[in-house]
């Protein structure tokens, strides 16, 4: 599930691939598909705990395959126990969980409630389910590791998360924030709203209403979640003339009008300065306009009447367009700039943005201070969908939960349906972030849900993702 931003490979892994490997297989009942995770990461690896938390008898359903029990092959028979059931589907449904240990800190549960099939045509409507939920959950007290995002080669591009956790060195890994699928041929990856890599603003909030950012201290693993604003200029250092930058890391299109211009300072109609980091191309967005490239100091490498260039790891651009490539040709005439940049929460205080900081962005709040505050409406993603979202409990503990969807195996939830399991899981705060496609989960470099997309990950930008200390 991805949005489209304002104006602007390794090879997958399948589930049948993923259930041919040794680990701790799940099985929710006769003619179930299996989820399969690994056990081998390091001497943390743990046998797997069953937990059932479903009535000893469930309610059969009139609109599945078969009317029998789903049961855990090897495990007790259905017991209760003092964990409260996710909130989906009738009260009766039977519920089965299976816990494990990945590293201190880290645990890894594996929820399937309700009935063993659903009827294809049901799957926006059924009251009994299946659902396939996996939550990893962190505890900073006892954890040792950081908590970010990262992406792959570059941000404009996109991968699938299996690669992305790979190259991170990852324990596990889930797919990230919104970015603009099929918006751009060049730039797939290209975030779309609040993005923070390492302290360093590498996309910028978008202003909707629906958007939720999310910061992340890296070191303490501590969560700030709400609607963030972003403002930055740019200053001469010794004229003290400064410009207004309107976006970072985005392809600027050539105001109407303007297209055949010899000189695009000539533009006279409204355009856009934005800056261009290496992390998310070494060769910039090209079109009319001016471009200004700065070395690690701020000062000025080179500048020309033309965008489209290549840079190295340590330099940044500028890049402006209509009105504003004038400008930006009269402030950039040699020596240094300045680009000061700040980040306000939604009292308008200035957030403290750090190396240790990264950010991503999600579409809704689900749950605020232990309330939940998801919208009840109709909206593009509101219906059942696979799901993807960050929770936080009152004592710290950070969570990333995935919900398999649009499959007679796992049919999704809807935003208000995920905003209760949020709750259930016992969250403070959480955040809806990508969806649909999107939703994948890693864990020890396996996939361990199983993506909408006909089981193969859909590449994506950015991944949230747990490195352990080495």
């Amino acid at each position: 599930m991805t949005t489209a931003r304002p104006s602007v490979s390794a090879r997958p892994q399948t589930g049948r691939a993923r259930r041919a490997r040794s680990g701790v297989a799940f099985v929710a009942a006769a003619g179930a598909a299996a989820l399969v995770a690994s056990t081998g990461y390091g001497a943390h690896a743990a046998a797997a705990t069953p937990v059932t938390t479903a009535s000893p008898v469930a309610a059969a359903s009139p609109e599945a395959s078969s009317p029998a029990t789903p049961r855990t092959p090897g495990t007790p028979a259905a017991r209760r126990s003092g964990t409260k059931p996710l909130p989906l589907g009738t009260d009766t449904l039977p519920e089965t969980r299976r816990a494990r240990t990945l590293a201190p800190g880290v645990t890894q549960t594996t929820i399937v409630r309700g009935v063993p099939r659903a009827r294809a045509s049901q799957i926006a409507t059924t009251a009994y389910g299946p659902w396939r939920v996996n939550v990893v959950t962190v505890n900073p007290k006892t954890a040792k590791g950081r908590l970010q995002t990262t992406f792959g080669g570059d941000i404009a591009r996109t991968e699938p998360v299996s690669t992305v956790a790979g190259w991170a060195k990852a324990l596990f890994a889930t797919n990230g924030g919104f970015f603009a699928l099929g918006r751009s041929r060049l730039y797939p990856g290209d975030p779309v709203g609040l993005a923070i890599h390492a302290g360093m603003v590498v996309s910028e909030p978008t202003g909707a209403g629906a958007e939720q950012n999310v910061l992340i201290d890296s070191d303490t693993m501590r969560l700030r979640m709400g609607r963030f604003a972003w403002e930055a200029t740019v200053r001469h250092r010794e004229s003290g003339r400064e410009a207004r930058i309107d976006a970072v890391n985005t392809a600027l299109a050539t105001p109407a009008g303007c297209e055949g211009l010899p000189d695009p300072t000539e533009c006279a109609a409204p355009g856009r300065l934005v800056r261009i980091t290496p992390s998310f191309t070494r060769r910039t967005p090209a079109g009319p306009g001016v471009e200004v490239v700065l070395d690690r100091a701020g000062c000025i490498v080179r500048k020309a009447v033309v965008r489209g260039t290549r840079i190295t790891g340590s330099q940044t651009t500028l890049q402006a367009t209509g009105t504003d490539a004038a400008e930006l040709a009269e402030l950039a005439t040699s020596g240094c700039l300045k680009i000061d940049e700040t980040v306000r929460d939604g009292d308008g205080d200035e957030l403290n943005i750090g190396p240790s900081t990264y950010g991503l962005t999600g579409r809704y709040r689900l749950v605020d201070d232990g309330e939940i505050v998801a919208p009840t409406g109709r909206n593009s993603i509101s219906g059942r969908n696979p799901r993807t979202f960050l929770g936080r409990t009152n004592d710290g503990r950070v969570s990333v939960v995935t919900i398999d969807g649009r499959s007679v195996t796992s049919v999704g939830t809807s935003l208000t349906e995920t905003a209760r399991v949020a709750k259930a899981l016992g969250f403070a705060d959480a955040v809806n972030l990508d969806g649909g496609g999107s939703t994948t989960l890693v864990v020890e470099g396996r996939v361990a849900n199983v993506p909408s997309t006909n089981g193969r990950q859909r590449p994506i930008s950015d991944a949230l993702v747990f490195v352990p200390r080495r």
